[in-house]
């Protein structure tokens, strides 16, 4: 389930702007709002609304362009027939006017949950290279933090669970850890 989406530098989308399921703590349609088992409270449903040009579209590309640059090398690898991810190139475009965000990295974030646990996942990409990438989960029944995995230019930082796997020192700077970690979960299968 979505909880959270964040992007910043992205198209028309300089500073950062956050898509929110989470519900307020507003007593009218309790009986409509989602109670996941620590009793966060989330929205079944949500609208993005805002004047022409508003940049509106921009958000749900944001979202397509994140779950495109992470799936796109599952669906490479494999023979399944879902090819949405591999429909047109990636272009991931910084915000284009101001020279200072031109040089800088677009950021994702998004706040993701499973039936056991809530997962921060955090990709930053400059020119389709990977400047930053970062995994981190919450389990649901005890509140436990951990991190999974830390990557940036310079080092990969693989924990927790991921802590017995290596990662190939000829990793491409432009495919997302996450996704070379599901490529090598599919062939230890």
């Amino acid at each position: 389930m979505l909880c959270q989406f964040t992007v910043k530098n992205y198209k028309s989308i300089r500073d950062e702007m956050t898509f929110d399921m989470q519900a307020a703590a507003i007593s009218e349609h309790e009986n409509n709002i989602i109670r996941d088992k620590d009793g966060e409270l989330f929205l079944p449903i949500s609208a993005i609304y805002g004047p022409n040009g508003g940049g509106k579209s921009n958000v749900l590309e944001a979202m397509h362009t994140l779950a495109s640059k992470v799936l796109r090398p599952l669906y490479a690898t494999g023979d399944k027939e879902e090819r949405i991810f591999l429909q047109k190139r990636l272009l991931i475009e910084p915000f284009a006017f101001s020279k200072k965000t031109k040089s800088q990295p677009t950021e994702f974030e998004i706040f993701f949950r499973t039936e056991i646990a809530e997962y921060r996942y955090k990709l930053h990409i400059m020119k389709d290279v990977v400047n930053y990438e970062s995994l981190d989960r919450v389990k649901l029944d005890t509140g436990r933090r951990s991190a999974l995995f830390e990557r940036d230019t310079e080092e990969i930082s693989l924990k927790g669970v991921f802590s017995k796997l290596k990662a190939s020192e000829d990793l491409s700077a432009t495919l997302p850890l996450l996704s070379y970690l599901g490529i090598t979960y599919k062939k230890m299968r």
